[in-house]
């Protein structure tokens, strides 16, 4: 189990990456969009989930990981930046911030608010909103003993 002193780690780095998030977002309004913008954003969304992760913020990692899905078909070349796509991007940037503040005690954002954001998200994606992979944990931390 992480400790609360890894959270607060998490949370200051994930709002450093959310500023990173708004710069590249403020980039891609003001003109052409770049491979490296789009790249940096999706890199900011993966770490983000990664370290949500490892400190068990299941919240956080399940909505990231719709946008993160998203962000890869951006760089793929399948889906092209647009005025939409930013709006998401924008969106989901404010929704980390409220499941991150939601960490510190704030109430959480409202469900039916991040599953609309989350439906929006996939159908840009044109994809099913699916759930992300379920967490890999063993049942019995035993069972690679070796019993002599």
């Amino acid at each position: 189990m992480p400790t609360q002193q890894l959270i607060e780690v998490f949370i200051g780095e994930a709002n450093d990456l959310l500023a990173e998030i708004d710069q590249a977002g403020l980039s891609l309004e003001s003109g052409a969009p770049s491979q490296e913008t789009v790249n940096q954003l999706f890199r900011a969304f993966h770490t983000i989930k990664g370290s949500a992760g490892v400190c068990g913020l299941d919240a956080i990692v399940e909505f990231t990981h719709h946008l993160e899905n998203l962000l890869d078909l951006v760089r793929a070349g399948k889906i092209p930046v647009s005025p939409k796509l930013i709006n998401l991007v924008r969106r989901s940037e404010d929704q980390i911030a409220a499941l991150l503040a939601a960490e510190q005690g704030a109430p959480p954002p409202p469900r039916a608010s991040t599953d609309k954001l989350i439906a929006d998200v996939c159908a840009h994606a044109g994809l099913p909103v699916v759930p992300p992979p379920a967490k890999k944990t063993r049942a019995n931390d035993t069972e690679d003993a070796f019993l002599f």
